[in-house]
C-alpha cells in the first residue's frame, strides 16, 4: 500500500514489539485466571492449580498459537475473515502456517520467553514492588517482621506449568516448519528448570 511505502518500517517495531506485547499478555493472563480461581471453592490446592493450568493453557494456546498461525493476529484480519465468509462470492484462504514470517514470530517469542521471562521470574520484581509498598505503608516498626512473613508466598505451580506447556507445544508444533525454534525451546526448558528449582528452594515458602 501507499502507507507502507511512505512510512519506513523498523525491525524493532515490526518484529520485537509485537513479540514483547504478546509475551506481556502471556504473563498477565495466568495471573488474572489465578486471581479469579481464588474466589472459587476448591477442595485441595492441587485441584486449584490444575484448574488454573487447564484454563490458562486453553486461552494461551488459542491466542498465541492458533490465531497467529491462521493470520488472525489482528482485529482487522479477523473482521475481514468474517466479511468474506458472509459473502458467498468471495473465498478466503487461510495464510499457511509454514510461512517464514510466522516462524520468525514464534522464534522471537520463544527467545523472549527464554531470556527476558526467566530473568524476570528470577528477580521477582512484582514481589519486590509489593514488599517495598508494604514496608513504606507500615504504621510502625513492629509490623515489619509480620510483613516479612506474609510476603513469602507459595510456588504457583499452575502458572508455571502453563508457561512450560505453551513453549513445549510451540516448539513441537513448529519444529518441522521452522527448525530454529527447537534449540531455543530446549534452552528455555533448561533455564526454566534451573529457575524453578532456585525459586522452590530459596524464594517461595
Amino acid at each position: 500500500t501507499v502507507f507502507e511505502d511512505t512510512v519506513p518500517s523498523s525491525t524493532l517495531v515490526t518484529e520485537f514489539l509485537p513479540t514483547l506485547l504478546m509475551w506481556s499478555l502471556t504473563a498477565i493472563m495466568p495471573i488474572i485466571v489465578a486471581y479469579s480461581e481464588s474466589w472459587l471453592n476448591h477442595f485441595t490446592r492441587s485441584s486449584e492449580n490444575y484448574a488454573i493450568m487447564t484454563k490458562t493453557f486453553g486461552y494461551l494456546l488459542f491466542m498465541i498459537l492458533i490465531l497467529p498461525s491462521l493470520g488472525l493476529a489482528t482485529a482487522s484480519a479477523f473482521l475481514e475473515w468474517n466479511i468474506k465468509l458472509t459473502n458467498k462470492n468471495e473465498t478466503y484462504r487461510f495464510e499457511c502456517v509454514f510461512l517464514p514470517d510466522r516462524g520468525a514470530f514464534f522464534v522471537n517469542y520463544v527467545i523472549t520467553m527464554c531470556f527476558i521471562g526467566t530473568s524476570l521470574e528470577l528477580t521477582r520484581l512484582p514481589d519486590l514492588i509489593l514488599y517495598i509498598y508494604k514496608i513504606l505503608t507500615a504504621r510502625s516498626e513492629a509490623e515489619t517482621p509480620y510483613i516479612r512473613k506474609t510476603i513469602i508466598s507459595e510456588f504457583p505451580f499452575g502458572i508455571h506449568y502453563t508457561w512450560q506447556l505453551l513453549v513445549f507445544t510451540m516448539g513441537v508444533f513448529y519444529s518441522l516448519a521452522c527448525p530454529l525454534i527447537t534449540p531455543f525451546a530446549l534452552l528455555y526448558l533448561m533455564m526454566k528448570n534451573f529457575n524453578d528449582k532456585h525459586n522452590l528452594y530459596f524464594a517461595y515458602g
